[in-house]
């Protein structure tokens, strides 16, 4: 894949890609400054290299290069942002980056679409049924809704075009039984299933009659297709996640179609199962918040309680939109679809799915409330999480604080193989790069500098400065050899000290340090400056980096 994307790079002009995003982009010396796409600014201070490929914000701190910007920008993995630049350069994309076994299930499921479109609209009676649950042709035809009439002409269909027993069943169309295949979606309504690339790659159904069966059912896992980690809508939501940088989710397909024909969109829904730990991580990597707006049921609150809970733990802001009880959105279009906009117009906060505004929850409730406050991974939201919950129910917050500050202390202990020497580790980082100016990157640099405005006082801020600024400040630091010495001996640093400050380690060496030592600095300050700064720099790096360490994880994966 590296070869792959040296070849696009080398085709595309750096500048008129960052110009397609940023078109304020001007020419200031050799670089270019215009205004930052990823935080509101009145002066320019978004700085691009167009020889290197490369950008930093000097406002909100965001940078990296040409892959790492489109990442960004257009809320894609690395995958999907080499997609998007190699079509660009106009580069065929799927011999690099696909195997030819799932391009041929893709194409398969392709022609499967049209097959269910075309027999829907034959079916009169049904497209009279689905327009009386107040869809419109146009909602029905955008999201490629079809139906499945059974019978062998599908698999006579794709069989002719050359496609084998195998794959029938491998793509999830169909299914082995006794020697004879069973199409799976016969007889139910069809709701094509999209990735983010908007390729099809499964389809959920819908019963149309009283037989027996579930009323839904989905694909079983393939190749290309694992239910807890897609979403239904996710495709066509993405315009609606950058624009207006939040989602809505609801419980099911017929709920996201009513959504986007009530003039709401953004809407997305679990597969028929529970919102997972992996749909809320999908979700917290395109947008800052998440409206949930499940059914007005019992079975609806729970449902939407533990996706909640789920989305906090990843550091999204969640809120609720009530409807009646026992309703959904598609009662409530058929009932009031001049108002349904209206529903979703004033979303209460996230507490309002364990009591009312102004009421204390019971005892029970309220620890577990402060227990899934204590599991987020923030500890800024945390602070957030805790003040909300506070005005929400009249609590105190230093009672809640108290209540999670005793439940931590009683979690059983477990070993972290750096758990010692947090800090000394961090000082030990700065001393060696004021030594070794060669190895101060761009990347740690910046790191380095949102790390400032905490530092211990006893590594001098004038050395500090001076490894932040480069080479010329750099010349500096080592004219202050002595200070730069002090330090050093006070952490333990020696010239060959731990491999973790090897060249090939130091980038990730830094930034762990880093996060720890602001992470213990967070725990002893409640100044609201200082926590301001935190928020921002603990969200987006923190996020940063465990999206992209994601990635290169999951880089080899089919």
């Amino acid at each position: 894949m590296n070869d792959f994307l040296d070849r696009v790079l080398e085709r595309l002009s750096a500048l008129e890609v960052f110009r397609q995003y940023v078109p304020t982009l001007r020419k200031s010396g050799k670089s270019y400054v215009g205004l930052c796409p990823f935080h509101a600014e009145k002066t320019p201070s978004f700085h691009v290299d167009p020889d290197r490929g490369l950008y930093h914000c000097f406002g909100c701190g965001a940078g990296g290069n040409l892959v790492t910007f489109v990442m960004q920008v257009e809320k894609v993995d690395r995958r999907e942002a080499v997609r998007i630049l190699a079509e660009r350069a106009g580069l065929p994309v799927e011999a690099a980056l696909e195997d030819p076994y799932r391009n041929r299930i893709y194409t398969l499921l392709e022609l499967a679409t049209e097959y269910y479109r075309e027999a829907l609209l034959r079916e009169k009676d049904l497209l009279a049924y689905l327009r009386g649950r107040g869809l419109s042709s146009g909602i029905l035809a955008r999201f490629r809704v079809g139906f499945a009439p059974g019978g062998d002409a599908l698999r006579q269909l794709l069989e002719r075009r050359g496609f084998s027993r195998r794959d029938l069943v491998d793509s999830g169309l169909f299914r082995e039984r006794g020697g004879d295949l069973r199409e799976v979606m016969a007889g139910r309504i069809v709701f094509p299933i999209l990735n983010a690339r908007g390729r099809v790659i499964a389809f959920g159904g819908r019963r149309v009659d009283n037989s027996e069966g579930p009323k839904y059912i989905n694909f079983e896992q393939t190749a290309v297709f694992e239910k807890h980690r897609v979403l239904y809508g996710l495709h066509e939501g993405l315009r609606t996640f950058r624009e207006a940088g939040r989602a809505i989710v609801v419980e099911g397909y017929l709920d996201v179609l009513a959504c986007y024909e009530g003039g709401v969109s953004g809407a997305v829904a679990p597969l028929g199962t529970a919102m997972t730990k992996d749909h809320a991580r999908m979700l917290a990597q395109r947008v800052d918040e998440v409206w949930l707006a499940f059914d007005g049921d019992p079975a609806g609150r729970e449902a939407a309680k533990k996706a909640a809970v789920h989305l906090m733990q990843e550091d999204v802001t969640v809120r609720v939109v009530t409807f009646p009880d026992g309703k959904d959105p598609g009662d409530l279009l058929q009932e009031d679809r001049s108002g349904f906009t209206q529903y979703f117009a004033h979303p209460s906060p996230v507490w309002s799915l364990w009591s009312p505004a102004g009421t204390r929850p019971p005892y029970g409730v309220m620890r577990q409330l402060v227990n899934h406050i204590r599991d987020v991974r923030q500890p800024l939201r945390q602070v957030y999480l805790l003040q909300d919950l506070s005005e929400w129910t009249g609590i105190p917050r230093e009672a809640l604080e108290k209540e999670m500050q005793k439940q931590t202390t009683n979690l059983p202990k477990t070993p972290h193989r750096r758990a010692k020497g947090d800090r000394d580790l961090l000082l030990k980082v700065l001393a060696f790069l004021a030594w070794k100016p060669d190895l101060v990157s761009e990347e740690i640099r910046a790191w380095l500098e949102e790390v400032m405005h905490y530092v211990s006082p006893e590594l001098p801020h004038r050395v500090f400065w001076a490894v932040i600024q480069g080479q010329e400040g750099l010349a500096e630091a080592m004219a202050l050899r002595e200070d730069v010495a002090s330090v050093a001996a006070k952490v333990g640093l020696e010239v060959q000290d731990s491999d973790l400050l090897e060249k090939e380690n130091l980038r990730d060496t830094v930034i762990w340090a880093a996060r720890q030592f602001l992470r213990q600095t967070y725990q002893k300050t409640r100044d609201a400056r200082v926590l301001e700064q935190l928020e921002r720099f603990l969200k987006r790096r923190m996020r940063e980096e465990d999206t992209r360490d994601g990635q290169h994880n999951g880089e080899n994966q089919p």
